[in-house]
């Protein structure tokens, strides 16, 4: 009877985890109709949010080529500029922004701008004020040279984590505290395979790890994670592709967070391309286009940059019965696959005809997505938290119940 009830309660347990049942709250964050801070009028495209559980960083542009980095406090409801066309110094002025995303940790902001393809800068405002971390005119640490190019910032803690070549060194630097290091460079020898590094791509960060698309001079590409003194492998194209019987030839768009890793690969032997999770040093599939779509009876066309927390994972897909645009926003969460929001779907009452090709970023159990509106005349940012359905509660409460019961029973027996 005892060896019973604990699996029957088990089996509730089990029965109450949040893939059982999922549900979606959804927050309008920013909208086009929001006057822009220290600007004129209000903004006509909202883009590349990223967010670090608080506070929502995007591009903002508006009429007059008004162009800059803003954020939203969640907590207070604020919108505060943080750099436009009218505080960065130079001939900044001319090309603010380089269509790269911006990146926020701590409610701290790190971006890249550009005048030219080969005259890019990285600000920061860790230090309380928009400062450069590093440009053309910055020395190569350990050379007598500068750099001929910066780019695709990200910040961890107190650290910006940026990619750059110059004076022969090709590799991913940090700045923290004004002064600038090497996380990895193209003396280190490439994990798996033989030779060095030569060119890095995409850095992510989070708690002193960085994920990064490395290659040699032979085009041989993968995912790996480094902390600066170890360096391992997530994929390469000499890996098995999860679900599918061919390697992998691209391995892009990676992501971590809390030691996981989540990236895009592709094989053009297969034809296959997918999201991909790492985990615990165990690479497996999330969705790729052999992946029926959720609510539908077609697999998807394409799976575009995800983004993970918590094991879960977002991102955006296209239906191979459509052409290939945007059809929805997805999530796998606790190992199910779910819809977050569909084009043509609503939220709180108001039609959602268009999701934008921005990655969406997930926090714990919150999701920023930008989506358009007719109702606001464009684009918004919205938020979606994750909510279990009340069933889940129910199934365990009675999970509770079921263990309160056996203990009752073993004191009464004694």
């Amino acid at each position: 009877m005892r060896f019973n009830v604990i699996i029957f309660t088990f089996a509730l347990l089990h029965l109450a985890t949040p893939a059982w049942g999922v549900t979606f709250q959804f927050q309008k964050l920013v909208e086009n109709s929001a006057a822009i801070p220290d600007g004129t009028g209000s903004f006509s495209r909202l883009l590349r949010p990223a967010f670090d559980g608080q506070t929502v960083v995007f591009e903002g542009r508006g009429s007059g080529d008004q162009a800059g980095i803003y954020t939203y406090d969640l907590l207070s409801g604020q919108l505060q500029r943080v750099a436009d066309r009218n505080t960065l110094s130079g001939t900044d002025n001319l090309i603010p922004f380089d269509n790269q995303p911006s990146d926020i940790d701590g409610g701290k902001v790190t971006f890249s701008s550009t005048t030219s393809p080969f005259n890019q800068r990285v600000y920061s405002d860790v230090s309380g004020s928009v400062q450069l971390v590093a440009d053309g005119n910055t020395m190569v640490p350990g050379t007598a040279s500068t750099f001929d190019f910066v780019f695709r910032p990200v910040i961890d803690g107190g650290s910006v984590i940026f990619a750059a070549q110059g004076g022969g060194v090709d590799g991913i630097l940090s700045s923290t505290g004004g002064s600038l290091s090497t996380v990895i460079d193209n003396s280190v020898a490439i994990p798996g395979h033989t030779g060095n590094f030569s060119d890095f791509f995409e850095p992510d960060a989070d708690d002193g790890q960085v994920v990064f698309a490395g290659f040699d001079g032979s085009g041989h590409a993968g995912i790996y994670v480094t902390d600066g003194a170890t360096t391992d492998l997530v994929a390469d194209v000499d890996t098995t592709m999860p679900g599918s019987a061919g390697d992998f030839t691209s391995l892009s768009d990676s992501r971590i967070k809390d030691g996981d890793v989540v990236f895009r690969g592709a094989s053009v032997t297969t034809g296959v391309r997918g999201a991909y999770r790492w985990q615990d040093g165990v690479l497996d599939l999330v969705a790729d286009t052999n992946t029926v779509i959720p609510g539908r009876s077609v697999t998807f066309a394409n799976i575009g940059d995800p983004d993970i927390s918590n094991g879960n994972v977002v991102f955006t897909g296209t239906d191979s019965s459509l052409s290939n645009s945007i059809v929805g926003l997805y999530a796998e969460i606790d190992g199910t696959l779910v819809e977050v929001i569909e084009e043509g779907g609503f939220i709180n009452g108001e039609s959602i005809p268009f999701l934008a090709s921005d990655r969406p970023d997930i926090v714990g159990n919150q999701i920023v997505f930008v989506a358009s509106s007719p109702a606001f005349g464009g684009e918004v940012i919205y938020l979606a938290t994750i909510v279990p359905e009340p069933s889940t509660y129910a199934m365990a409460a009675l999970a509770l119940v079921g263990l309160g019961l056996y203990g009752w029973r073993r004191r009464s027996a004694r």
